[in-house]
């Protein structure tokens, strides 16, 4: 009876040991298949070009209030700043921010796109930042704009056409042309 016991578990330790490989094979198996799934996202993400037609921006402002933003309305052309309070480059680029939205002020119609809520009010209040916010958007809105690097500047035309994308803090070329396409003077970044 002893040897019948000793056989008895050992066919359970075996089962129990195999099992325990296949859950390791399964969980292996799934995560190359969640990075396979990753991999496609990111290659479906897009980046907004010029030429490329937007027809509304849907979010939360700072203020709590949703908002739609009709881009394609005729009326005048709309720049949009995409940031995160967090950003690096962001911080260095603010008062070009402050100086591009006071200097196309009555030409253009200037929102800012936050990727971040968390500590958002004060980082406004603290920076002075005086054009209406986007708290959030969707996770939708974010693919369809490419949302995901900061700093960002988008200008999308009357019509809802993206006549211009600069990436990054308005380093000197970036600023030169910037300066050049809005007819404006920026103070460049800083450190």
């Amino acid at each position: 009876m002893p040897h019948v016991m000793k056989i008895r578990t050992l066919g359970l330790f075996g089962v129990l040991g195999g099992s325990v490989a296949l859950n390791i094979a399964l969980i292996d198996r799934i995560g190359r298949l969640q990075a396979t799934i990753t991999v496609e996202h990111a290659a479906q993400r897009r980046e907004l070009k010029v030429g490329d037609h937007v027809t509304a921006l849907d979010g939360v402002l700072l203020d709590g209030r949703r908002r739609r933003l009709q881009l394609d309305d005729h009326g005048v052309d709309t720049i949009l700043y995409i940031f995160d309070r967090t950003c690096r480059f962001c911080d260095m680029n603010i008062a070009n921010m402050r100086a591009l939205e006071s200097q196309t002020r009555g030409r253009y119609r200037f929102f800012g796109v936050s990727l971040g809520d968390a500590g958002l009010d004060c980082y406004v209040s603290t920076n002075g930042l005086v054009f209406p916010i986007f708290r959030s958007v969707t996770d939708d809105v974010k693919a369809i704009f490419g949302l995901s690097a900061t700093p960002e500047t988008i200008l999308i035309s009357s019509t809802g056409v993206v006549t211009g994308v600069w990436k990054g803090a308005f380093t000197e070329a970036i600023q030169a042309a910037v300066e050049d396409r809005f007819g404006v003077h920026l103070p460049g970044v800083t450190r």
